[in-house]
């Protein structure tokens, strides 16, 4: 395993080839995910309010779950 933590991606090598995780595209995603949300629950119709929350709700699941864990870069 070989990892590159200033462009937050890491390479897993098995036996049957290589595989790329890239967790910075990953952040930026749920990020843009955020504030895509924030713009439906304040200027939204009912309908994307109610998506948004639902959204927001399901990203709750996840951190309670596990599927998701935020953790805080100290420099």
């Amino acid at each position: 395993m070989v990892s590159d933590w200033n462009e937050k991606k890491m390479v897993c090598i098995d036996s049957e080839g290589q595989y790329l995780l890239n967790f910075k595209d990953k952040e930026l995603g749920i990020a843009k995910s955020l504030t895509e949300m924030a713009t439906l629950i304040r200027e939204g119709a009912s309908d994307e309010k109610e998506q948004g929350i639902r959204y927001m709700e399901y990203l709750a699941d996840c951190l309670k779950t596990g599927k998701l864990e935020v953790k805080w870069n100290i420099s």
